[in-house]
């Protein structure tokens, strides 16, 4: 009852945690009950549409949990689930944008000891405020929020999978990935010279080029390139075996995030190759050291999900957590 358990998790999310399992195996049992008499009747299991019909006919994730919540709220459950939706976004944009201007302070501020608190100072200022202005917004929306109705032409097909579902996952992601990772690939290694496109269009050489901790660090970069192609081949041509995909992943994570380590630590990234040196150098050498920074950040997110990922898929579950998730 895969289309089942996705219904009950979307739900359960919505739920007071302090009985947030309770209701989700009373909301799980209950529908399960429905599924079963119905089959019974039929004499045959439900096709997904008649499950989907089921579901639907039950109501939309976020009026049950609506249901089992206090009637008292700043934001009530029906409005909350688009709260903090739209903190997520803010965060996921925020965040990167405070670091990379953390990070630009430090490296070009003549006086990074003091510049660098006070732009942390006035970017907190900022997403407190941020914070407090959304929050009010959607207070807002909450006191008016009889006034609307949640949309009738959902389906409960179209509802994501859980954190911890062992449904495997569509093969367009590492399709995408496979094909990004091999362009790439062909270009580090030069079967694809873009470096020397500016030059065949009429474009004079930019004056510098990659310093020499690149070249010693070639063959991890290499190998990189190469086990996540043949990650993403597995997990294409394997898409089931999500506890090895995600194990192998995390591998690699972990290998990048060592590999961009030394690169940022790295006295020099790019270095002049023109007679007389210009001053582009040290302004590269800035910009590829916070793009470099900002692509260890996100590889750090991305790393504590992959561990999570895997906790879940790890852990036994009980025959209870499994009709609630």
């Amino acid at each position: 009852m895969a289309l089942l358990n996705r219904y009950v998790h979307h739900v359960r999310k919505h739920l007071p945690k302090a009985q947030r399992d309770d209701i989700a195996a009373e909301i799980s049992e209950m529908l399960a009950s429905q599924i079963e008499g119905q089959q019974a009747e039929l004499g045959r299991p439900l096709t997904e549409e008649e499950e989907a019909a089921l579901l639907k006919r039950f109501g939309h994730p976020l009026i049950v949990a609506g249901r089992y919540g206090s009637r008292e709220y700043l934001i009530g459950p029906a409005i909350y689930p688009f709260y903090c939706f739209v903190l997520r976004v803010a965060a996921w944009i925020g965040a990167p944008l405070i670091v990379f201007l953390l990070l630009m302070t430090a490296l070009t501020s003549e006086e990074p000891d003091r510049q660098v608190p006070l732009t942390f100072w006035i970017l907190s200022n900022v997403a407190l405020a941020a914070f407090g202005l959304v929050t009010l917004v959607f207070a807002r929306l909450e006191r008016l929020k009889d006034q609307f109705d949640l949309p009738q032409a959902w389906d409960p097909r179209d509802l994501s999978r859980a954190p911890d579902s062992r449904e495997p996952r569509s093969r367009w992601e590492p399709v995408g990935s496979l094909l990004a990772v091999a362009f790439y690939f062909l270009w580090w290694i030069d079967i694809l010279p873009l470096g020397r496109l500016n030059q065949w269009m009429g474009g004079s050489p930019s004056g510098v080029d990659l310093a020499p901790v690149w070249q010693a660090l070639n063959p991890a970069i290499v190998t990189l390139m190469v086990a996540t192609m043949a990650a993403d081949a597995l997990r294409i041509a394997r898409p089931q075996a999500m506890r090895f995909h995600e194990s192998l992943w995390l591998v690699i994570q972990l290998a990048v995030l060592v590999v961009l380590y030394q690169l940022v630590l790295a006295d020099a990234l790019m270095v002049p190759v023109a007679d007389p040196p210009t001053a582009l150098p040290p302004l590269f050498n800035t910009m590829t050291r916070v793009g470099l920074s900002a692509i260890g950040v996100a590889t750090l997110a991305s790393t504590f999900f992959t561990v999570r990922r895997l906790v879940l898929l790890v852990r036994p579950r009980t025959p209870a957590t499994l009709s609630c998730v």
